[in-house]
């Protein structure tokens, strides 16, 4: 029997292994062309009240305030420079955004959201691609089943734009319920006039007494930081494309 189990493992181990051995070379690939950082904010900190100026603009008043009683993880990525003679000259922001959601849409992650609604559910449509691609994206729009739309507009940094959706999924949503915004942005380079990076950024915050988020986990956290890479590069990938297509 102990023969048995030992094969039964091994024949479990391989594709284990070459899963690993796959989503490292991805993470080395992605990590070509982007960078991430991360921090973890703990309630009426120095460093909170000092860093109060990079949160989400539709940040919760009680969530973003001086003596905020919540631990707030930060997760995000930058692009390297992208010369804007190889992106489409239109709404930058409204087509990055587009195409990181589309792609978004395909992952696991939404799969599983797409799971735990009800079939009745209207918020499922907004999965579809032909949604996403039709949504500028305006305060209040769904996408993803578990977002909706609460700032588009100007960004903190001169001459940036971002779009913030907030984690909101409907009544009928019936798994877990986290906290969180995310922002797709494209600022300008610095030091560059003709370039530009792509942001994708997720803050999530919980009270003390609740499990980590998910980006603060050490496996949780490694795998969002891979898809948010993913995210990035597919956004720009598309973008050039549209331009190659329209060239």
């Amino acid at each position: 029997m102990h023969s048995y189990l030992r094969i039964g493992i091994t024949t479990l181990a391989v594709p284990l292994a070459g899963l690993a051995a796959w989503l490292y070379h991805l993470r080395r690939t992605l990590s070509q062309t982007t960078t991430s950082s991360h921090s973890r904010r703990l309630p009426s900190t120095e460093t909170q009240q000092q860093q109060q100026s990079s949160y989400p603009i539709s940040l919760p008043p009680d969530v973003a305030a001086a003596d905020s009683p919540w631990i707030i993880a930060h997760e995000r990525v930058l692009s390297d420079p992208v010369p804007r003679t190889v992106l489409p000259q239109e709404d930058l922001l409204l087509a990055y955004t587009r195409a990181a959601h589309v792609a978004f849409g395909r992952t696991p992650n939404a799969f599983a959201v797409r799971s735990m609604l009800q079939r009745s559910e209207p918020a499922r449509q907004s999965f579809d691609e032909s949604w996403i691609r039709a949504s500028h994206f305006a305060v209040g729009d769904r996408i993803n089943g578990a977002y909706t739309v609460s700032y588009h507009g100007e960004g903190r940094v001169p001459g940036s734009e971002r779009v913030e959706l907030a984690l909101d999924p409907p009544a009928s949503y019936s798994g877990p319920r986290p906290r969180g915004v995310i922002i797709a942005e494209v600022l300008p380079a610095p030091g560059s006039s003709d370039h530009v990076v792509f942001v994708n950024e997720s803050w999530m915050w919980r009270r003390d007494d609740e499990k980590p988020t998910l980006v603060e986990t050490s496996v949780g956290g490694w795998l969002h930081d891979l898809m948010a890479r993913w995210l990035v590069v597919q956004g720009i990938a598309e973008l050039k494309g549209q331009k190659e297509k329209h060239a």
